[in-house]
């Protein structure tokens, strides 16, 4: 073999394994190598979700403001859960029912009020951050509490005269979604299969996000 010859064949080796290396190497950096990149898996794996909850869920990602636990993410204006594990990883989303009026803050008169005595205008589920608490209803069904002090919790979709939750659940739209006295309903195999396992052992975090505002504003004043 002549000394071109050999340099060629030299060139061709390097090159060789310089195109194994770099394809090694492509996966682990589009994971790892910018937010942007692992808010595209999220977006990939929820099409719907909206600028807000994307938003968002960046901000907890960059500032592990989950404290490495489960956290769930509600999109009020669109009617929708998305919840992720510890690790920040989309697990599932799905529809949820919500107070029928659009506010992100209770009435503090209305603390003590039984559901009969809640105007419609009080009947909100709130915007905040929540660590959620397990618990059980009057019936010992579970449910997570997300507000004790209000008795507000999000549980499975009950079934209350008059009202068709469950239709209202499937439906294509959020516009009929508007329903409960403040509660957050969701499907029996959303919470059974998801939601419960996740929360459960060591409880977690549920953000509401707000109606009225931007998450800018929501996150700055301390999720008031």
């Amino acid at each position: 073999m002549t000394r071109t010859g050999f340099f060629h064949f030299l060139s061709s080796v390097c090159f060789f394994f310089a195109v194994i290396i770099a394809l090694a190497i492509l996966p682990v950096m589009n994971r790892v190598c910018c937010s942007e990149g692992v808010l595209r898996e999220f977006v990939v794996s929820a099409a719907n979700a909206s600028d807000a909850v994307v938003g968002m869920v960046s901000w907890i990602r960059d500032t592990n403001d989950n404290k490495n636990k489960p956290f769930a993410l509600i999109d009020k204006k669109n009617a929708k859960i998305f919840v992720f594990n510890a690790e920040g990883q989309l697990v599932a989303s799905g529809p949820v029912l919500l107070g029928v009026t659009k506010k992100d803050h209770l009435d503090p008169n209305t603390m003590y009020a039984s559901n009969d005595e809640l105007a419609v205008d009080n009947r909100v589920t709130p915007a905040g951050r929540f660590q959620v608490k397990n618990g059980r209803d009057l019936h010992r069904k579970e449910l997570l509490w997300f507000d004790y002090s209000n008795a507000l919790a999000l549980h499975t979709v009950i079934k209350v005269p008059g009202q068709q939750r469950a239709m209202r659940l499937r439906s294509e739209t959020p516009k009929d979604n508007r329903i409960t006295w403040g509660c957050i309903n969701v499907s029996v195999p959303l919470y059974s299969t998801v939601i419960s396992p996740l929360f459960k052992p060591g409880g977690g975090i549920i953000y509401v996000i707000p109606e009225e505002t931007g998450i800018g504003d929501f996150i700055n004043r301390g999720f008031r």
